[in-house]
């Protein structure tokens, strides 16, 4: 391979890792969930206050253990979604404190009363809060998409109430690329331009 080639080659690659955005769902998938929850039984796993899912991380405020819980009774078997322990507050970050954006979540409401209404409060990495509410009006599993406020997230909460009051599954979120990748990007169309430019010499 000529050098000219080799370079272009090794720059583009950096441009792919430079612009990538991870997106991922957390979906509970049930090898993370038996690998991290400390008791099965029928009905659900129970977690120590806090579960993490590619490079994602869901902690429960509640002063008492096992309290995050890995429902399967929605789903065929193997198959989970979460919850959290009454009264508690579920909060949502990167496992490294970067920023995040998140588009969509199903929620269920267990059990299945209606027009129930959570809320979403969201910290940004400049400090400044967004919240947005989801009225859950069906005993089925809904996907509520977030508005566009929702970027650059530095964490996200939300909270149960005095019984298991709802469920949630699919969280679609995706990590917001550090300013020096925004840096690697710049740098790397410059050195793709100037190879083009040396070849065509």
């Amino acid at each position: 391979m000529k050098t000219s080639n080799l370079l272009q080659a090794s720059v583009a690659a950096a441009l792919l890792s430079a612009a990538s955005v991870q997106a991922a769902t957390i979906d509970f998938d049930a090898a993370s969930v038996s690998s991290q929850m400390t008791h099965v039984n029928l009905l659900a796993s129970y977690a120590a206050g806090f579960y993490t899912e590619d490079g994602f991380v869901l902690q429960s405020s509640a002063s008492v253990p096992n309290s995050l819980l890995a429902a399967d009774v929605t789903y065929n078997a193997g198959s989970y979604a979460m919850a959290a322990s009454p009264l508690a507050t579920t909060t949502l970050m990167t496992s490294n404190a970067s920023a995040f954006s998140i588009s969509s979540i199903d929620l269920l409401r267990r059990p299945a009363i209606l027009n129930w209404t959570v809320t979403f409060t969201g910290v940004k990495s400049d400090a400044s809060v967004v919240t947005q509410s989801f009225t859950i009006t069906n005993n089925h599993w809904n996907t509520f998409n977030f508005n566009a406020g929702f970027t650059n997230l530095a964490s996200l909460s939300w909270d149960e109430g005095l019984t298991r009051l709802y469920a949630f599954d699919n969280i679609n979120v995706s990590a917001v690329p550090e300013p020096a990748s925004y840096a690697m990007l710049i740098g790397g169309l410059g050195l793709l331009g100037l190879a083009r430019r040396r070849q065509r010499s």
